[in-house]
């Protein structure tokens, strides 16, 4: 149960980007307090033990030792294998177990420990607080976004994205090309406000820092190159607790080329950590389903495809093709291989 609660708190850390963009954080916090309090459970069945076999060890040493000690020095004395001060000595020592007997049930509290990483994790994930909160836009639908980058600067003082000037309006498919190291990836995430963009990206004229998060991944969602697979069934990674009809959830296992594991395994074919008993193919379109069932107004795609063979890949583009189109989203996708030269209508080269 102790490496449950560490693969949880795991799997929250490392994916606390796509926990805040679907707004899963008190869903994943209740399932990590969930098996928090199992584990805490079954310890204090074990401190409850240890600490009887402590008491009955304490009145042992506290009691009966140092009163047995003392008569058995008086014998020893009484027959000259001990003298008087040598008695005095001996029952000081007796005396002196007494005080590491009771540091034995601190050795039994690390359940609090835990109750504290719990704690941090709910301030790790708690959204945009204070009273500035107010003043931001709490609900808009996206129409279009302008980027107007003149250099951003990497924190190790490396400069990428210079002189990026781009409008992107709904209905929009763009590739997104440039060299390895360009800032393809943070361009995403500073449209996805996973980097500090704060008059960099302007969503319906509007600053990008004036929008809560809410606001702005109820419209925008990223997927990201490594895909995030939570150990639990492939139902539950794309659902994550919502609540969606069979239809949906049907079409997008269609659209992202998933019918032959379902078929296989079915829904509730629960996938190992990290999802170490499926492919990578798999994994990256578990959770391409994870957004597509969410039909964001704008998606966001960083080489998606890359652990995808040719022909699944081209078969997987033209099924997403139809669903954006269907559902008026979109798409900026960041790709290596030119997979979605044939769906797009606009390149930017970065």
């Amino acid at each position: 149960e102790n490496s449950n609660v560490n693969q949880k708190f795991i799997q929250m850390y490392q994916g606390i980007n796509i926990i805040k963009q679907l707004g899963k954080e008190n869903f994943f916090i209740n399932n990590f307090k969930k098996a928090v309090n199992l584990l805490r459970y079954i310890i204090i069945k074990k401190k409850t033990f240890y600490s009887t076999l402590y008491i009955c060890l304490y009145i042992l040493l506290t009691t009966f030792l140092p009163i047995g000690s003392l008569f058995l020095g008086i014998y020893f004395v009484s027959t000259g294998s001990m003298t008087i001060g040598g008695l005095m000595v001996f029952y000081a020592m007796v005396g002196n177990l007494q005080e590491p007997t009771r540091t034995l049930a601190d050795s039994f509290s690390y359940h609090k420990e835990i109750k504290g990483i719990a704690r941090l994790l709910s301030n790790v994930l708690v959204e945009e607080n204070g009273n500035n909160i107010n003043n931001k836009i709490k609900k808009f639908s996206f129409e279009k976004l302008l980027i107007n980058i003149d250099q951003f600067v990497y924190p190790d003082g490396n400069v990428a994205l210079q002189d990026i000037n781009i409008l992107i309006e709904n209905g929009d498919k763009i590739c997104v090309k440039g060299e390895s190291g360009s800032g393809k990836s943070t361009l995403l995430h500073l449209i996805a406000k996973l980097e500090e963009s704060k008059g960099k990206v302007f969503y319906n004229g509007i600053d990008i820092s004036d929008i809560t998060y809410d606001s702005l991944f109820d419209n925008v969602l990223l997927v990201n190159q490594e895909p995030l697979i939570f150990q639990s069934s492939i139902i539950d990674n794309i659902l994550l607790g919502d609540s969606y009809t069979q239809d949906e959830l049907e079409e997008v296992i269609k659209t992202c080329k998933l019918e032959q594991i379902i078929e296989e395994h079915g829904y509730h074919y629960e996938l190992s950590e990290s999802g170490g008993n499926i492919s990578g193919g798999q994994k990256q379109r578990i959770a391409i389903a994870r957004i597509l069932i969410r039909k964001p107004k704008l998606l966001l795609f960083d080489e998606v495809t890359s652990a995808l063979d040719p022909r699944t890949a081209k078969e997987f583009i033209d099924n997403l093709n139809e669903f954006i189109n269907k559902y008026h989203i979109t798409l900026l996708s960041v790709s290596h291989k030119g997979e979605f030269d044939n769906i797009c209508n606009r390149v930017l080269y970065i």
